[in-house]
C-alpha cells in the first residue's frame, strides 16, 4: 500500500471515530437532561443518581480526551508527522496506528511513559 493511501485510510479512521464521538456527545446531552429533569422533579438526590451523575461526568471526559487526540492525530497528517513517535521521533509500526489511529508514541516511549506515570 503506498504511504499516501495508508495516510488516507488513517485519516478515515481519524474522522470515523471523531464521528462517533459526536454522536456518543448527542446521546451524552440528551441523557444529561432527562437526569438533570427527572432530578429537579423529584427534589431528590439519591446516592444512585450522583453515581449515575459521576459516571456521566467520566465518560464525557474520556470522550473528549479521545477527541483531542483525534484531532492531534488529523494535525499530525496535515504536517507530514503523522506515523512519527513525538517523543523519539522514530517511525510508529502500521500496525499500531491500525489498532489506535491517534496514538502519538511508539510502543517503547509508550512503555516509558506509563512506567514513569505509575511511579508517580
Amino acid at each position: 500500500m503506498s504511504e499516501i493511501l495508508e495516510i488516507e485510510e488513517f485519516r478515515n479512521l481519524a474522522q470515523a471515530a471523531l464521528a462517533q464521538i459526536e454522536a456518543a456527545f448527542a446521546d451524552h446531552d440528551s441523557t444529561s437532561a432527562i437526569i438533570a429533569l427527572d432530578q429537579s422533579r423529584m427534589r431528590q438526590y439519591t446516592r444512585n443518581g450522583s453515581l449515575e451523575q459521576q459516571t456521566i461526568g467520566s465518560a464525557k471526559e474520556r470522550l473528549i480526551w479521545e477527541r483531542r487526540r483525534l484531532h492531534a492525530a488529523l494535525e499530525r497528517m496535515r504536517h507530514g508527522q503523522f506515523g512519527i513517535c513525538c517523543y523519539c521521533e522514530d517511525s510508529i509500526p502500521v500496525e499500531r496506528l491500525r489498532a489506535d489511529v491517534a496514538t502519538p508514541f511508539c510502543s517503547p516511549c509508550q512503555y516509558g511513559i506509563d512506567a514513569r506515570a505509575t511511579i508517580i
